[in-house]
């Protein structure tokens, strides 16, 4: 049995190596920029204290433009790889791909030896995780290794916490409790410092305890709240030890997370734009609607990931602005679809109800966090936050595979579970290089999502970077065609035209992103609304328009009107002293220039 496992175990990382392969030929593309080839925390310049008081992108936790994303144990390994070979890409995709590997192995050994789970079904679970498609965001990207690092640890949880229930039922092994309690936290901990979904590892522990360490089923618990709520509860001593055992657990974990929001964050959420969310933004009922409609979109990207995108964001998924909209019927049928399996782990064997259950369990606690349900994130829908889910979901379609072999054709069912892993292999190869390179990466997204800008805008951003300026102009056009108010698009467009030579047209662009700006609240900070790079548009419009002579007035006012509505754009203060030695106004330099709350 063991060398069977063993043989099985090897089989899933050779099979994980196989699949992502070409990943390794991958630069570093979109979120790569910022968290790793622009981050100074990599450097060695930079003290390693200063890991632990940045976000994942390297700005202090403290600052407004904080995403709040507090993940230094990943960072950390960023650091690890620059170290040994700078911003050569090769060796941080070979460490994400070992990664991914490692998680396949200890998926299998969680599933067979924790979860009980049997050894035809935790294969084909194992082997569906390893190949699914919707992974190659959270592999071939670097910035994945969030994802990858905190699964692996969460698994290692999983796997401590049977002894630590174990030595705690059992008298006189307090110091073995406390040692494995230590381990626990400290890896649960570890899991969240690598991404902050890790720390949902606790509530799957806690179902793990009721239905393997307790050995009840759904309907024991059931039973157990009806005769509570009527107090007439009898042999509740199994449930008494299970909350002194989470209690413990649940306390040490408050403490660590009051840490991380309170000492490290200020105790400041993270702020989102509309462009970034615009679900989490809207009105009710659309705001409900949406978010709800979103749950069968990520299904789906389980269930068939034949349209897979880089960047969900900004129009890419209307809002549904009233019950009548037809996807509201794609929501019903995957709650509809909820329904039946929960009932299936009510009515099935106790050991298959206790599968479905645990399955359950990794696919809803981590995804809560994303969900939008408890906090407003950063994207509406994001291929990466799916790799811990889909683990869950990889178990339960194992689960009804194995049905089918009980239950209609054993080979047919075989043939099947051979096709599907086949066909998420290819897919995933060829995925794997569309993250070769920015252009490919969104190229292949504006092929799925026509109405997103911000992937047409990166088009346009990818041929920019290769001095491309004839062909990245139609992008960024495009991109302002698509989502009319998007000001970084007009900015673009200018800054482009500019680049042609085109000025006039390029300061009727310039203008016209100014006109768009976020309106001013009197009284407000303007400054926590605005995104610094659009001040770009007042900063790039003075400087092409200073050639004139006759416009040097012209320009000074955009200068001033760019720091009054942020008074950190150095760029902005640096431009008009230069522009004020030119025209011999020395007298000015001296002056502390004014910062208003209100630019108008």
């Amino acid at each position: 049995m063991a060398a069977d496992c063993c043989k099985t175990e090897m089989l899933l990382a050779a099979i994980s190596l196989v699949v992502y392969w070409s990943s390794l030929h991958c630069g570093f593309v979109f979120d790569d920029s910022s968290a790793v080839v622009k981050n100074m925390d990599l450097r060695a310049s930079t003290p390693v204290t200063e890991l632990f008081l940045n976000d994942f992108w390297g700005t202090a936790m403290t600052s407004e433009r904080s995403h709040k994303s507090y993940r230094p144990i990943t960072v950390l390994t960023f650091r690890l790889n620059y170290l040994l070979h700078e911003l050569r890409p090769l060796g941080y995709h070979v460490l994400n791909v070992v990664l991914h590997a490692l998680v396949c192995v200890l998926l299998h050994r969680t599933f067979t030896r924790i979860f009980e789970v049997n050894s035809d079904v935790s294969t084909a679970a194992c082997l569906l995780f390893a190949t699914h498609p919707v992974h190659v965001e959270s592999v071939a990207g670097v910035v994945g290794r969030a994802e990858l690092l905190s699964f692996l640890l969460a698994l290692v949880a999983l796997n401590i916490y049977p002894r630590y229930a174990a030595c705690a039922n059992q008298n006189g092994s307090l110091s073995g409790a406390a040692i494995h309690l230590a381990l626990l936290v400290a890896t649960m901990m570890l899991a969240m410092l690598c991404k902050e979904t890790g720390i949902t590892v606790a509530a799957v522990c806690a179902v793990l305890d009721i239905f393997l360490v307790c050995k009840k089923s759904l309907k024991d618990c059931v039973s157990l709240v009806e005769d509570l709520f009527r107090g007439r509860a009898k042999n509740t001593n199994w449930f008494i030890a299970f909350l002194v055992r989470q209690s413990t657990v649940a306390f040490s974990l408050m403490l660590l997370v009051s840490i991380r929001i309170w000492a490290v964050q200020g105790g400041k959420l993270p702020s989102f734009t509309t462009f970034d969310n615009p679900a989490s933004m809207a009105e009710t009922p659309a705001r409900q609607l949406t978010l709800n409609y979103l749950v069968p979109i990520n299904a789906w990207l389980l269930l068939c990931p034949s349209w897979l995108c880089c960047d969900w964001s900004m129009g890419t998924i209307d809002l549904i602005q009233s019950v009548v909209d037809p996807r509201n019927l794609a929501t019903l049928l995957f709650w509809m679809a909820a329904i039946a399996v929960i009932m299936t782990a009510f009515n099935s064997h106790i050991q298959s109800s206790r599968t479905v259950t645990l399955g359950l369990s990794l696919i809803v606690f981590p995804y809560l966090p994303a969900s939008n349900l408890f906090f407003p994130v950063g994207f509406v829908v994001a291929e990466r936050i799916l790799y811990t889910p889909s683990a869950g979901f990889c178990l339960l379609v194992a689960l009804g595979f194995q049905r089918l072999k009980q239950h209609w054709n054993s080979k047919m069912a075989n043939s099947m579970i051979f096709v599907v892993v086949l066909s998420f292999s290819l897919k995933t190869i060829l995925r794997n290089y569309d993250w070769e390179n920015e252009y490919s990466l969104f190229v292949s997204a504006v092929r799925v999502n026509k109405v997103n800008a911000k992937c047409w805008n990166n088009v346009g951003h990818a041929l920019e970077s290769q001095e491309d300026f004839h062909h990245a102009l139609p992008f960024f056009l495009h991109a302002a065609r698509v989502q009319p108010d998007d000001v970084g698009a007009m900015i673009n467009v200018a800054r482009t035209l500019r680049k042609l030579n085109n000025t006039a047209d390029a300061e009727k662009w310039f203008y016209h992103a100014i006109d768009f700006m976020p309106k001013t609240k009197k009284g407000e900070a303007y400054s926590t609304r605005l995104n610094p790079n659009y001040l770009f548009a007042y900063i790039s419009l003075a400087n092409m328009i200073k050639e004139d002579p006759n416009r040097l007035e012209e320009a000074d006012k955009l200068y001033q009107k760019a720091y009054t509505m942020r008074f950190d754009q150095v760029d902005a203060y640096t431009n008009r002293g230069e522009l004020l030695i030119r025209q011999n106004r020395y007298s000015n330099l001296t002056r502390q220039p004014p910062v208003a709350t209100n630019p108008d």
